[in-house]
């Protein structure tokens, strides 16, 4: 049979338990939900963790306007980025040959392009925009 010090360990720790579950119940019930919201800028947090952010899209760059490029994605989203300094444009052609740049005129407007951005301080720019060459529509082969 349990003593008594025993049973109070137990009541106790019981007691803290429902307490705690009591307060996080109350205190998510009255915490109102964070609204998430886009900035124009795209600024990004920068972490001392990192020391690149990346990200990627596949879209047509539809204009430029000074450094300042803006794309448009196949749900048309658009957004404006500014072009890098370390920019490298690439371009495989159809016969497999594959030309490289920095010249931002190089830039095809309007053509699909996989364009890779870099968070550089705080802003995500274009580094990259790779072409490639058009697929060949598909041909369906006859059944026998």
């Amino acid at each position: 049979m349990p003593n008594l010090s025993s049973k109070l360990l137990i009541l106790a720790l019981l007691l803290i338990v429902a307490s705690g579950l009591t307060g996080y119940l109350l205190g998510a019930k009255n915490t109102p939900a964070k609204k998430l919201t886009a900035t124009s800028t795209h600024e990004v947090a920068v972490s001392k963790l990192f020391q690149a952010q990346n990200a990627n899209t596949e879209a047509k760059i539809t204009a430029i306007s000074g450094n300042i490029a803006t794309i448009v994605d196949s749900t048309n989203q658009k957004a404006n980025f500014a072009i890098s300094k370390r920019l490298l444009v690439t371009k495989l052609s159809d016969d497999g040959k594959q030309t490289a740049s920095t010249d931002p005129k190089t830039i095809e407007i309007g053509k699909e392009a996989q364009i890779g951005l870099s968070l550089i301080a705080g802003q995500y720019q274009i580094i990259s925009v790779s072409y490639l060459p058009a697929v060949p529509p598909l041909i369906a082969v006859p059944k026998k």
